[in-house]
């Protein structure tokens, strides 16, 4: 089964009260087998624009990276995130070593999931 990812990149306009979150996403995170690979504000800009700080978190299951999502604890923290800093963020499927190639190009799915912008 392939693994899950959170792919968040994020511009902060008040460092300590996203400090606070993130202590307390990092424990949902790890309470549900996640894994924080990335968490830096160093990066190249290779193409395109970039925020400031580049987040990516690994799960064991694209369904544990959408569960903890809509995780209602997690929506409430999301809704704390409001005025403090600004997120572009992307849950995507790992590519699965036991399936075909053809079946990891199909059509594109994109669904949004969460209902307001923070």
């Amino acid at each position: 089964m392939a693994k899950g990812y959170w792919i968040a990149h994020i511009d902060v306009t008040d460092r300590s009260r996203y400090d606070m979150f993130v202590e307390d996403a990092a424990e949902a995170i790890d309470r549900i087998g996640g894994k924080i690979l990335v968490r830096s504000e160093d990066c190249e800009i290779a193409y395109g624009t970039a925020k400031t700080r580049t987040v990516l978190v690994e799960f064991p299951t694209f369904a544990d990276a959408l569960s903890l999502f809509e995780d209602p604890q997690n929506v409430a923290a999301r809704d704390l995130l409001n005025g403090f800093c600004e997120i572009d963020m992307i849950i995507v499927p790992g590519v699965d070593a036991e399936s075909s190639d053809s079946e990891q190009t199909s059509a594109p799915n994109i669904r949004h999931l969460a209902t307001s912008s923070v």
